[in-house]
């Protein structure tokens, strides 16, 4: 039991879904008053839109160093197991 007594129980999926339509309502509010010339709302929601794609970038740069990253390490792979037959095939012919 919690510190405030209430009536009902809330899951913690039902915590994501109202902060989920929170959010959404948020958004919908920021957007008409951006649509209705509100200078504020439209500065507000701009500064938004950059934050979010500056995100997306990170997130996209991150995911091609970690591909880079797979890549390389294959190619480290490839080239020791060549590495390693070409002495088991000198010490063969030796």
């Amino acid at each position: 039991m919690g510190i405030i007594p209430v009536p009902f129980h809330i899951s913690s999926q039902g915590i994501i879904l109202l902060l989920f339509l929170f959010i959404i309502t948020l958004l919908a509010i920021l957007v008409l008053a951006w649509r209705r010339g509100d200078k504020r709302a439209r500065a507000l929601f701009e500064s938004w839109k950059k934050e979010e794609y500056s995100r997306l970038m990170e997130w996209i740069s991150m995911e091609a160093d970690k591909r880079a990253a797979i890549q390389a390490d294959a190619i480290c792979r490839e080239w020791q197991r060549n590495e390693e037959q070409r002495i088991r095939k000198d010490a063969w012919k030796r």
